[in-house]
């Protein structure tokens, strides 16, 4: 219905945002081949406008259904597209969260050691600008990949930090 209406008077950042919404509904649904879809249409309308801050948003949109997806190649491809984005923009909480999706992406397709310096790199952004749950998401991130490898008095170290800090925030 709302698709409709902005179609119909021809309003690109209605339309845009339309089937954002529907990318969105469908991702929740878990019926991420048609998320996709939504979504590359959303990311087509916003390139046009000029839009980079809601570029970044659905190419993070898009990064994440692509790794819903398994297609990690992709996911990462589009998490990197939205970390330039986030930069330019000076957004470094946005930039963390691109770093940590980076070294997921990572993680999961066994590059450890890559995965590792994209979870270093987002624990030092939101130490520096003092996102307290982000680190204590970093903290847990990193614990969790030492103990994948083995690491574990590394990995206890982490895991304790993130623990102690989270029961500081009342998380």
């Amino acid at each position: 219905a709302a698709l409709e209406i902005f179609e119909r008077i021809n309003d690109q950042k209605g339309i845009s945002q339309a089937y954002n919404n529907m990318g969105i509904v469908y991702a929740s649904q878990r019926n991420y081949k048609k998320a996709l879809e939504c979504y590359l249409i959303t990311l087509s309308i916003k390139k046009k406008l000029g839009d980079t801050k809601a570029m970044a948003s659905t190419l993070i949109n898009i990064g994440a259904t692509y790794y819903k997806l398994e297609e990690f190649d992709k996911s990462f491809m589009y998490y990197r597209e939205a970390l330039v984005i986030k930069r330019q923009m000076k957004d470094e909480k946005g930039e963390a969260t691109c770093l940590m999706n980076l070294g997921l992406v990572q993680g999961n397709v066994g590059n450890m050691d890559s995965a590792l310096y994209y979870y270093n790199a987002s624990l030092v952004l939101r130490r520096k600008i003092k996102d307290r749950r982000g680190v204590v998401s970093s903290l847990a991130t990193l614990g969790q990949a030492h103990t994948n490898i083995g690491n574990f008095a590394v990995a206890e170290v982490y895991l304790l930090e993130a623990d102690s800090l989270s029961e500081k925030l009342g998380t």
